[in-house]
């Protein structure tokens, strides 16, 4: 393989399989890299590899000249039409139309076709989201760690959100939270830590509505987790 073959942080095995089904298989057709022309990075083209490097490699899966995937078990998921979420951090994106397709040793046991959309338009995370937005929504938490003089001791906390379940009207109904200390390896004050949990996961189930996407077949705020920074200096 050529050494300038382009890298990402999305592929950093820096080559592309392509696939399809023949039947209940399925079947590894080619496999496909960019490649830049020269060291100067500007221009760059695809090459698939050959047949012969394919055969070496693939050797004990060819059947019927096809490269039949029985290696692989799992769970697959196609995708087509626009995409409707995207989070970069996370590499968590989905689609209008997704398909699940149950792999056992490369032969397809099950389908499962899905019509993904936003069914409630409402407060969500956002790392695109205007400083302002950001701003009001740790305002709305100020008088609570004012209650507990949190900044009388600490200049920042990092609190972290995971795992927010909603349901079908944009009713967050659980979520988890953690409180983190800069330069603290441990927790120092447990009791104040076990408050914020507290104050803070009723401070988030008391928006209404959260942002709710109808996701391959249940409801869901479809964020992974977000670490939200609260500094002394925000509200001076």
């Amino acid at each position: 393989m050529p050494e300038l073959v382009q890298e990402s942080t999305g592929n950093w095995d820096r080559f592309v399989g392509c696939w399809s089904l023949d039947g209940e298989w399925l079947v590894l057709d080619s496999i496909v890299c960019t490649v830049y022309e020269d060291s100067t990075y500007m221009k760059d083209y695809e090459m698939s590899l050959s047949m012969e490097t394919m055969r070496e490699v693939f050797g004990n899966y060819y059947h019927d000249g096809k490269i039949v995937a029985t290696w692989l078990t799992g769970t697959i998921r196609l995708t087509q039409g626009k995409r409707i979420f995207y989070e970069h951090t996370g590499w968590n994106r989905h689609y209008e139309t997704e398909m699940m397709l149950e792999v056992s040793e490369g032969r397809v046991l099950g389908r499962a076709l899905y019509h993904n959309r936003m069914v409630v338009d409402g407060f969500y995370f956002d790392e695109d989201a205007p400083r302002e937005k950001w701003y009001e929504f740790k305002k709305g938490f100020l008088p609570v760690i004012e209650k507990y003089h949190v900044f009388d001791t600490l200049s920042v906390i990092g609190i972290h959100v995971s795992r927010g379940v909603v349901d079908s009207l944009g009713n967050m109904t659980d979520v988890k939270v953690e409180v983190m200390y800069s330069n603290y390896k441990s927790n120092p004050m447990p009791e104040l830590t076990d408050a914020l949990v507290r104050e803070f996961k009723q401070y988030l189930m008391s928006i209404r509505p959260w942002r709710v996407w109808y996701c391959n077949g249940e409801y869901t705020s479809l964020w992974q987790g977000w670490i939200i920074p609260f500094r002394k200096r925000d509200f001076q």
